[in-house]
């Protein structure tokens, strides 16, 4: 469906089925798999809002999803592989992992947070 503004979206039904939409224009690979994992988190932690929600409140549940697809695409464990290897760089990690360059500045963060 076109989704241009967010380009994905997730939504859950009263009976707890998760949807997920996807906007129908053009996406990188990396895209697409940082965008469907990002939605996976929101139906696999519950992290949902609504329109009306606080900017705090908003930020919380996309923080939620964001941690829970980063475990997904790039563990820690081959995180710190990949340091150890010399794989540093935002460009190179990204590539290395095929996900984009700003969910390498979010794992990075994530990780070296905890």
């Amino acid at each position: 469906m076109p989704l241009p503004e967010n380009r994905s979206t997730a939504a859950m039904a009263e009976s707890g089925a998760c949807y997920i939409g996807m906007d129908t224009g053009y996406w990188s690979s990396k895209e697409e798999r940082v965008h469907l994992a990002h939605e996976l988190g929101h139906c696999e932690t519950g992290a949902f809002y609504n329109p009306y929600a606080k900017a705090d409140v908003r930020r919380k549940y996309e923080r939620r999803a964001d941690k829970w697809a980063i475990r997904q695409l790039i563990t820690r464990k081959a995180w710190n592989a990949a340091l150890r290897d010399g794989i540093v760089e935002v460009w190179d990690l990204a590539e290395f992992f095929d996900v984009t360059e700003d969910f390498i500045r979010k794992a990075h963060e994530l990780y070296s947070a905890s």
